[in-house]
């Protein structure tokens, strides 16, 4: 695997064990990553997160948490004092990290296969992704089909739900034991529900 470029914020690429940080570009930030708006300083999430509570105000509070702030106050950044410390989420109008351009014009042309699961390919740059795999065979994983997919002649459609997919590839390939070793540490109960049937 190159690069995983992932469209989640959640984070939750982080947890797959052998799949390093180095090769997950989350296009529109992550919730995991903590950072200054300001001066781009990593802030500890821990620490945010006790931030959060002291000073952000629980709009959903029904008054009975007697700690929760009445008004909110930003949260300073260690490094500059600023207070502009927030997720490291890509907002409405702002701009992708400069990571995501420089792999998409290194990664994506020299790869062998462009896997993509789950999306409508509809937001842009990231949508640009499978077009920029110009000699690679493309893969689509989805409900539907979704951007210039069918296009081409090397391009491949997987139609239905991504779960069923991928645990028939990952029998396929002979993958499905190591992917049932680790589902209980990394799956959603659906997708662990899924990966259990198949094997019965």
């Amino acid at each position: 695997l190159t690069r995983c470029f992932t469209q989640n914020i959640d984070g939750l690429d982080y947890g797959v064990s052998n799949l390093s940080a180095e090769r997950i570009l989350p296009v529109h930030g992550s919730l995991g990553e903590i950072k200054c708006e300001s001066c781009g300083a990593a802030y500890p999430l821990e620490q945010f997160q006790d931030e959060v509570r002291k000073n952000v105000r629980n709009i959903y509070d029904d008054g009975t948490d007697d700690e929760a702030p009445s008004i909110s106050r930003g949260i300073a950044c260690l490094n500059c004092g600023k207070d502009q410390v927030k997720p490291s989420t890509v907002l409405y109008g702002s701009a992708l990290p400069s990571a995501f351009f420089e792999h998409l014009h290194t990664d994506c042309p020299a790869c062998d296969v462009c896997l993509v699961l789950g999306t409508s390919l509809t937001v842009g740059p990231a949508n640009s992704v499978p077009e920029f795999c110009e000699s690679s065979t493309r893969v689509l994983v989805n409900m539907e089909v979704a951007g210039s997919f069918g296009s081409r002649a090397t391009d491949e459609l997987l139609l239905g739900a991504s779960d069923d997919i991928c645990v028939e590839l990952a029998k396929r390939l002979g993958w499905l034991d190591k992917l049932l070793l680790r589902s209980s540490l990394h799956m959603a109960k659906k997708s662990r529900d899924v990966l259990r049937e198949s094997v019965k």
